[in-house]
């Protein structure tokens, strides 16, 4: 991540208590490993954080990591961080993945209740037209979140959170998920379907 960004993810205070725990090496975050400076970083860590922005960590980074343990991910996926050769080292990996669905979830439930309501295209029709006799006519469509149905692609860390957030509406959740069984714990509050039966179906 930017220099500039680190407050936001490690404060003074959380520095502060990582601190009480471990010798840290260095705290402004690292651009880019090929430097002199950065390899001599490396050369001395046994924990490296990473975030959004981060270099990939390839073999030759390991190599110049020698003591490095473990490696942490302060977000999501690390699918394009880090090479292979980390885990062929034996690194330990961790990531926010579950954290990060939290926030991710929430904000998708918030675009399907809008959506229902047709927010946007209210918005719109409202801005062209303030005397709101152009908006009449949706009196006659469904607008709203009752009875509808949501599919949801994947029962991912978010779908699942996203089905679970769902399960306090009226509702109808469908899935798709190719590699979910029947007896999964989400077919107790959502129905098990195929991609095409789903997008025939679903209002959102």
């Amino acid at each position: 991540m930017a220099a500039d960004k680190t407050k936001y993810v490690f404060d003074a205070p959380s520095l502060a208590r990582l601190a009480q725990t471990c010798d840290v090496v260095q705290a402004a975050p690292l651009e880019e490993f090929g430097s002199a400076q950065a390899r001599s970083v490396l050369a001395q860590i046994d924990i490296l954080v990473t975030g959004w922005g981060c270099p990939m960590v390839t073999s030759e980074v390991v190599k110049a990591a020698p003591k490095l343990k473990l490696i942490a991910h302060a977000a999501g996926t690390v699918k394009f961080t880090l090479d292979p050769a980390v885990y062929a080292a034996g690194i330990t990996v961790t990531h926010a993945a579950d954290a990060n669905a939290v926030p991710v979830a929430e904000y998708t439930l918030a675009a399907i209740i809008f959506a229902n309501k047709r927010v946007f295209e209210l918005r719109d029709r409202y801005r062209a037209d303030p005397t709101r006799r152009s908006s009449y006519g949706l009196m006659n469509e469904p607008i709203g979140n009752y009875h509808r149905t949501v599919g949801l692609v994947g029962a991912s860390r978010i779908g699942r959170k996203v089905a679970t957030f769902l399960a306090g509406f009226d509702f109808t959740v469908l899935v798709s998920d190719p590699f979910v069984r029947p007896d999964d714990p989400i077919a107790e509050t959502a129905e098990l379907v195929e991609l095409d039966v789903l997008m025939a179906r679903s209002d959102v």
